[in-house]
C-alpha cells in the first residue's frame, strides 16, 4: 500500500515521489484486473476514463477518490491526501495544519492496525524505546513484513 502523502509542491505526491498518475498505474498493474473489469467495478460504462487517469490526462474526481482507492487496493486516506497534495496543495496544507498539528502523519489502515496492536499489548502503558538497539530491533521486524 502507498504510505503517507507529504508533497510540498504541485506535481509531486507521496514521500516516495510518486505522482497520482504513477500511483494509479502501479495499482492497476498490481490488481491483475483489466481496465474493463476495474471500470465495471466503479460503475463506468467503459474504461476510457481510467486510461485518462492512468496517463495523467485527467484528475481523480475527489468525490470518487475513496471508491477508486478501494477498488485499486490503495489506502483511501493516504490516496485522498496524495490527490489533494498534487491537485490542491494549499488546501492539503490547510487540512494538515487543522487536523494534523505538530507534523503528525496520516496512517494507513495497516499502520493503524500496528499502532492499535502495540497499544493493546502494552495495556495502556506508554511505549518508549529505551535505546537505539530497541529501535533497530523493531526496524528489523518491520523489514521482514510483506509490503503491498
Amino acid at each position: 500500500m502507498m504510505r503517507e502523502a507529504t508533497a510540498k509542491s504541485k506535481g509531486s505526491s507521496s514521500r516516495k515521489g510518486n505522482t497520482v498518475r504513477e500511483t494509479i498505474d502501479r495499482a492497476i498493474n498490481l490488481t491483475g484486473k483489466t481496465l474493463v473489469e476495474i471500470a465495471d467495478e466503479l460503475g463506468y460504462k467503459n474504461s476510457n476514463f481510467l486510461t485518462l487517469l492512468r496517463k495523467g490526462r485527467s484528475r481523480v474526481p475527489m468525490e470518487r477518490a475513496e471508491e477508486i482507492a478501494e477498488v485499486l487496493g490503495l489506502d483511501p486516506a493516504v490516496f485522498i491526501m496524495q490527490c489533494l497534495d498534487e491537485y490542491q496543495p494549499e488546501f492539503a496544507k490547510t487540512l494538515r495544519s487543522v487536523f494534523l498539528p505538530d507534523n503528525q502523519m496520516i496512517l494507513s489502515k495497516g499502520e493503524m492496525k500496528v499502532v492499535r496492536t502495540m497499544r493493546s499489548t502494552a495495556k495502556g502503558a506508554n511505549i518508549t524505546p529505551k535505546s537505539r538497539a530497541d529501535m533497530d530491533e523493531l526496524r528489523q521486524v518491520i523489514r521482514n513484513w510483506p509490503v503491498d
